[in-house]
């Protein structure tokens, strides 16, 4: 598993490809700490005016941020959605997020940060992506692509993408085809049915 902290991303599209998109769930959030409140798609898609802590939790586009650091490096892990993970179908995490203001960098999926998630199909993860923690996508049964746009890549925790659909493709910076190829290994859940594709 990877050693950063639990996060995920989600939530409607922001501009700019910034905010991670999260589509089939009925709630985006408010941008607040800690929690969301119900309604239509945020304005701006990033949290209210303030302070930013680290280890706090933030909700975007009903999809929940934890703050890494918060210094000259800004950083935060996507730790999952808000509310209706099953009703969840579409994922895409952006390279940043903003947080009362300020551009935060998305660089890791949280251990079992969208674990089952059972109507997930497509997955896309930005290009500030570095780590895929452990049962990230644990049983994630309808999961049949996942479009990993990152040439930075560290780690895939144990058990990532177990349980994922049995014919998944997973497409990769063509660059980086051969390492990832190492990384997707049997105990992060890659079976010999599922396909890895470089893309340029």
């Amino acid at each position: 598993s990877s050693g950063s902290e639990g996060g995920t991303t989600g939530g409607t599209k922001g501009s700019g490809g910034s905010e991670g998109e999260m589509t089939g769930s009925a709630n985006d959030s408010s941008g607040s700490e800690g929690g969301t409140t119900g309604g239509a798609n945020n304005s701006g898609g990033s949290a209210s005016q303030g302070k930013v802590s680290v280890n706090k939790r933030y909700t975007v586009n009903g999809v929940v941020y934890k703050v890494l650091s918060n210094g000259r490096s800004r950083t935060v892990t996507v730790c999952g959605p808000a509310k209706n993970k099953r009703r969840l179908t579409s994922l895409k995490i952006g390279n940043t997020v903003k947080l009362k203001g300020k551009s935060f960098r998305i660089i890791s999926i949280s251990k079992g940060a969208f674990k089952g998630c059972t109507r997930l199909k497509t997955v896309t993860l930005g290009t500030g992506m570095k780590t895929i923690s452990g049962k990230a996508f644990y049983n994630c049964k309808n999961l049949k692509s996942i479009t990993i746009r990152s040439r930075k890549i560290r780690s895939i925790g144990k058990q990532a993408i177990k349980y994922i659909a049995m014919k998944a493709v997973i497409r990769v910076p063509k660059t980086n085809e051969k390492a990832y190829r190492i990384m997707f290994t049997a105990k992060t859940g890659f079976s010999r049915t599922m396909k890895i594709r470089g893309v340029r």
